[in-house]
């Protein structure tokens, strides 16, 4: 219990850290890729929001990562599951599948969960994605984009998201 609780300090000392930095702003252009992040309760949604957008993007390689209180074994192609566990003592990022994927370049991350959850905003602090999109209103300092609708009506969330993303030139 105790060092689940160092834990969870020395990563979002490492978010607030990360935020303190001054951002610079990327030109980039139409999206590509995208990747998805979710709680566990919202993995449903996730998996329909993934489906949706792959229409958008036409890429095999738009992912969805899932935060579990527990580690589940249940990763797919697409799917990627993360815990708490996958971070080490001193806040370090363990799991190999999803560092890779945060170290590497993509169009769109999409951060689809409303609570506060450090390990998810260590991951989206982390990546590399060309722009940041949040359901969140507290995570602005993460996102370039909020959009505020209820996670459980994805519907609403992807037609708010194409429109501002065809105003923002990102997509056709």
């Amino acid at each position: 219990m105790f060092l689940d609780g160092l834990k969870h300090n020395l990563v979002k000392t490492k978010v607030n850290n990360w935020l303190a930095q001054p951002t610079t702003h990327k030109e980039v252009g139409p999206i590509a890729n995208v990747v998805i992040l979710v709680e566990a309760r919202f993995v449903n949604e996730g998996k329909n929001l993934l489906k949706r957008l792959g229409k958008l993007t036409q890429s095999s390689e738009n992912k969805l990562v899932v935060f579990a209180e527990k580690r589940a074994d249940q990763s797919a192609e697409d799917l990627l599951y993360m815990s708490k566990t996958d971070f080490s003592l001193f806040g370090n990022l363990k799991n190999e599948a999803v560092k890779n994927l945060i170290d590497q370049p993509f169009g769109l991350l999409i951060s689809y969960y409303t609570s506060e959850n450090v390990f998810l905003n260590f991951v989206a602090t982390q990546s590399k994605a060309a722009f940041k999109v949040g359901i969140d209103h507290k995570n602005t300092a993460i996102n370039a984009l909020t959009i505020q609708v209820e996670p459980t009506d994805v519907a609403a969330f992807e037609t708010e998201l194409v429109k501002y993303l065809k105003l923002l030139k990102r997509i056709e």
